[in-house]
């Protein structure tokens, strides 16, 4: 059989659409691709950006972490600091009060002093004269003891010697006694 012209126009036709067939199915497969690899792409940055993201994510998560435990630290100090401001402001007060104490002593010992300037120039000389007093109490007061110890001993010894004498003169009357009976017998 031989071709014809209508097979051979038939067939260039049919070669026409296939060949428009092919260029419509490389230009849609061409588009296609350009599609994908843009979408490949677009994965790629998406990816990119999550990880970047997640990353991002994970170290604030770590400083989150990071800065509470700082955070409680930093209030345990506070509050340490606070203890101690505490502790500072009543040693104050008490501070405070000494002085406002010592001021009355002192007070009182420059009027004393004012008074009697005579006997004393100042302050340090009153004060050296109390502690002579204060001395001198003690030794009044350890001669005191030691004094009311020997009274002490003395009475004790009193009161033997007195019992020993009520004992002797009890049992010279019993033999003045047995010596009358003796003579009245006689």
């Amino acid at each position: 059989m031989k071709p014809t012209k209508t097979w051979r126009g038939r067939r260039s036709c049919l070669k026409s659409k296939l060949s428009r067939a092919e260029s419509k199915y490389n230009a849609k497969r061409l588009e296609f691709e350009a599609q994908s690899n843009q979408k490949n792409e677009d994965f790629e940055r998406f990816s990119t950006i999550l990880r970047e993201y997640e990353s991002k994510k994970l170290k604030a998560s770590k400083k989150i972490v990071e800065e509470r435990i700082i955070i409680e630290q930093k209030q345990k100090e506070l509050n340490e600091i606070n203890i101690e401001i505490g502790k500072q402001e009543w040693m104050k007060d008490t501070l405070i009060h000494k002085i406002k104490n010592y001021e009355k002593c002192h007070d009182f010992l420059q009027s004393v002093v004012s008074r009697y300037n005579d006997e004393y120039h100042d302050i340090p000389d009153l004060l050296q004269r109390y502690r002579n007093l204060e001395a001198s109490i003690s030794k009044l007061k350890e001669q005191n003891i030691k004094y009311e110890n020997d009274l002490q001993v003395t009475k004790n010894e009193n009161a033997r010697l007195e019992k020993e004498m009520t004992n002797e003169i009890l049992l010279l009357s019993n033999e003045i006694a047995i010596l009358q009976k003796q003579i009245e017998v006689r």
